[in-house]
C-alpha cells in the first residue's frame, strides 16, 4: 500500500514533483538459515529435544507432552531454533540470551510423558539430561544427550548472556562474525 502526501516545503507545482510517496508496507524481516549461522562461527550448536505441550498443558491425561528434535544455534545475542541443521528459517522467535536464565532440571530421566511422542530415538536414557531456558514469557524445557553436552550448553548460554550485557553497555566490542545473528534477532 502506497500513500501520497504533498510536500509542504515545496511550492505548488503542476508537474507532480511536490508529491512524495510513503511506503506503508510491512518490512520483511531477515531470517538467516541454519547454514548461514553455522558459517559465522556460532558460540555453540547442536541437536536438543524440546518439550512441546499440546493445548498449553491443560489436558495432560489425553494429550501428554511430546519431545521434538530441534537443531539449536547460539550465535551472538540470540538462541535460534531450527527443524534440522539444514533449516531454511528459524522456528519461532529467536530467544534473547540477555533476558534469559538457564537452570538444570533435577535428576536424570527417560521418557516421563507416559505416552506417544516421547524420546524420538526410542532408546531409554538417550537425551535424558534436561535443562530449562527461561524468559519472562516462556520456559523452554530442553534435553541433551549427555551430562557433558548439557553442561556445555548451560555454560555457553551463561557466557553469551554476560557477553551480550557487556556489549549493550559498551564494555565489549561485538563480534563482527555475529552481526548476521544480531541483526536477525533485533
Amino acid at each position: 500500500m502506497t500513500l501520497r502526501r504533498r510536500n509542504s516545503a515545496a511550492p505548488e507545482q503542476d508537474d507532480g514533483s511536490a508529491v512524495t510517496l510513503l511506503n506503508m508496507e510491512k518490512p520483511t524481516r531477515f531470517r538467516p538459515s541454519a547454514q548461514e549461522l553455522l558459517a559465522k562461527q556460532p558460540s555453540t550448536h547442536g541437536l536438543l529435544l524440546k518439550r512441546s505441550r499440546p493445548f498449553l498443558g491443560l489436558l495432560p491425561r489425553c494429550c501428554p507432552d511430546k519431545w521434538r528434535e530441534r537443531y539449536y544455534v547460539l550465535a551472538g545475542r540470540y538462541l535460534f531454533r531450527f527443524e534440522s541443521s539444514f533449516g531454511e528459517r528459524p522456528k519461532g522467535t529467536p530467544v534473547p540470551v540477555e533476558a534469559c536464565s538457564c537452570a538444570l532440571e533435577e535428576g536424570e530421566f527417560s521418557d516421563s510423558s507416559g505416552g506417544p511422542g516421547g524420546t524420538p530415538r526410542g532408546e531409554e536414557g538417550e537425551f535424558s539430561f534436561g535443562f530449562v531456558v527461561s524468559t519472562l514469557r516462556k520456559a523452554y524445557h530442553l534435553r541433551a544427550a549427555s551430562a557433558e553436552e548439557r553442561a556445555r550448553w548451560v555454560a555457553a548460554i551463561q557466557a553469551a548472556k554476560l557477553r551480550a550485557i557487556k556489549e549493550r553497555m559498551g564494555h565489549a566490542v561485538p563480534n563482527p562474525m555475529h552481526g548476521v545473528a544480531n541483526e536477525a534477532g533485533d
